[in-house]
């Protein structure tokens, strides 16, 4: 894997050391954190680069794989980033609002997503050209409320692996990532609950620097995987593989035929 993890010096100088105010903090979080500086927990940042290289490992991993990747950050500060990283690593996002059921409500989902294609697809061909001022107008708030929620799951079908910036504000997320088997990699501040959290990356969650240093990091690791995926050589099947498919297809419409001719036999007998 060919990707530069920042080095402490870095990882100071935007600020990724900043913990919660320690009367926030969940004493679960204790073993990531160095001291306190002025009521505010100070975050070893030793354990933060060790973290951050094994994210790193495992997503590059996963990404030379062909795995499909969510990167999930909706407040404020990291809305910006997780949609520019995450389309810079040709990944999947959710940026602006998780809707309850994103992953496990998935045939209403398709729904909403179909609904968009549709509407864009009208709006291109003119068909909405004979409508008035106002109807158009609504068909394009409709348009531009349904890209703020889906616009970053549209060619989502079996993800493997969540990106998340504050577990503990994208806990809908989290929880049903964990219900489906997702594996989840996190920046977490020290107000976390680090349970259910395979790959934690202790950090500023709030600090724009901070999260951007993480996630462009992480986005860097999925590029470098889906740069090897797609250079890797497709395999090409052997003569004996390609006989063997030959007879199992043959097979398979041998059984069809049986079965068309019994039906007939059946039904003449009737």
């Amino acid at each position: 894997m060919s990707v530069k993890v920042p080095t402490i010096k870095e990882l100071f100088s935007a600020g990724v050391h900043y913990g919660h105010q320690s009367n926030k903090w969940n004493p679960k979080m204790q073993k990531y954190i160095h001291t306190q500086n002025l009521g505010i927990h100070i975050i070893d940042l030793t354990q933060t680069e060790e973290a951050l290289k094994k994210a790193c490992e495992f997503l590059y991993e996963e990404a030379s794989n062909g795995s499909q990747i969510i990167f999930v950050g909706t407040k404020k500060q990291a809305s910006d980033i997780i949609k520019l990283e995450a389309r810079r690593a040709e990944s999947n996002f959710v940026s602006d609002r998780w809707i309850g059921g994103m992953l496990t409500n998935v045939t209403t989902i398709r729904s909403n997503i179909k609904k968009l294609n549709n509407l864009r697809s009208k709006m291109t061909s003119g068909e909405f050209e004979s409508f008035t001022k106002k109807e158009k107008s609504l068909i394009s708030k409709e348009i531009v409320k349904l890209e703020t929620y889906y616009s970053g799951i549209e060619t989502l079908t079996n993800p493997k692996v969540i990106v998340v910036v504050d577990p503990k504000k994208e806990s809908t997320a989290m929880k049903e990532a964990k219900n489906l088997g997702l594996k989840v990699v996190a920046l977490a501040d020290t107000n976390t609950n680090p349970e259910g959290i395979d790959y934690l990356i202790p950090g500023n969650d709030d600090a724009i620097r901070s999260i951007d240093t993480i996630i462009s990091t992480l986005a860097s690791a999925v590029i470098a995987g889906r740069t090897a995926y797609n250079d890797r050589p497709k395999k090409i099947r052997t003569t004996e593989e390609m006989i063997e498919a030959e007879k199992k297809e043959s097979k398979k419409e041998e059984k069809a035929e049986d079965s068309k001719t019994q039906t007939k036999s059946k039904s003449s007998k009737k």
